[in-house]
């Protein structure tokens, strides 16, 4: 969105936070969007200051950056109104995407390439407009949050290594393992590889439980004769999740979705938000509120 240069200029000035002035500019977009203006103004500017410095005075604030200033943080005028320019300057993502730790190293567990689905993931969102969504949805008198946003998390196998059933959004990669026709050496590692205990050697080859197995991939990956194959690779989806202190394990959406799937599924998800959301509700909310059925109707009906 443009922004007025009056505008641009009060917004650099406002002694706020790099973190709060994220949040104090995504909340002036929102005001201008309300005001069906195409542009920040003053105006917008102005409803910004009243609710973000409604705790703490603009003064108080101006007062303590002088202070600061004279104990020796000579540049901290010209480093706040640089971070506010770097503000001004990008897209302010009302959403989170978090990744296991695969996207520093090749894990040795890893299933799907967590970077690169990241990359996908932020621009379908970005284009989706799901940062002006989420704005939109809060209250008019109250400061957007970073805790405002939507939590999407993703994890390269089933370790889950970022706690994908408890976010709002939950992606992890899996693999469903097949028994080939090549000869079983029996020598047992896949057997002892298994952490669910979901691999039995029954009359010389290996028998699966899938009741057990996580589809993580383990056992194939140590197979030394090739006896155990991959069916199909993929992504889990879960949806509804919540961590901390009313923590709840999301709802399985897909065990084995191909990338097109998945984000067909994540579309619609928003889309669901979009049509059932009371006022600010979290996909977590609504589907406490309406149960599971809403949103697999709403993904599956129009997929077949």
């Amino acid at each position: 969105m443009q922004w007025e240069p009056e505008a641009e200029q009060a917004f650099i000035k406002m002694p706020l936070s790099d973190m709060a002035k994220a949040m104090a500019k995504v909340f002036a977009e929102k005001k201008a969007r309300f005001n069906k203006s195409s542009k920040v103004t003053m105006k917008e500017i102005e409803a910004t200051k009243r609710v973000y410095f409604g705790v703490v005075s603009e003064e108080s604030r101006l007062k303590e950056w002088d202070k600061r200033i004279k104990e020796g943080e000579a540049d901290l005028m010209e480093k706040m109104e640089k971070e506010a320019r770097d503000i001004l300057a990008k897209e302010i993502d009302m959403f989170d995407i978090d990744l296991c730790h695969a996207q520093y190293f090749r894990c040795t567990s890893q299933i799907a390439e967590v970077r690169q689905l990241a990359a996908k993931l932020k621009k379908r969102l970005q284009e989706l407009k799901v940062s002006e969504m989420v704005a939109d949805m809060l209250h008019d008198d109250e400061r957007i949050l970073p805790h405002n946003r939507i939590s999407f998390s993703i994890s390269a196998c089933p370790n889950s290594c970022t706690g994908t059933a408890h976010k709002e959004f939950g992606i992890h990669g899996t693999a469903i393992p097949i028994v080939t026709d090549v000869e079983c050496s029996q020598c047992y590692a896949c057997v002892n590889r298994c952490p669910d205990n979901a691999v039995l050697l029954i009359n010389g080859k290996p028998k699966i439980d899938y009741g057990k197995c996580k589809i993580c991939e383990a056992c194939v990956k140590v197979c030394p004769t090739g006896t155990l194959g991959v069916e199909k690779r993929g992504y889990a989806l879960t949806v509804g999740g919540a961590f901390g202190r009313h923590h709840k394990v999301g709802y399985e959406i897909y065990r084995v979705a191909t990338e097109a799937e998945l984000f067909s599924a994540l579309e619609k998800s928003i889309q669901f938000i979009k049509e059932k959301a009371i006022g600010e509700e979290s996909i977590t909310s609504i589907l406490t509120r309406t149960g599971i059925a809403p949103i697999f109707e709403k993904i599956f009906k129009s997929a077949n």
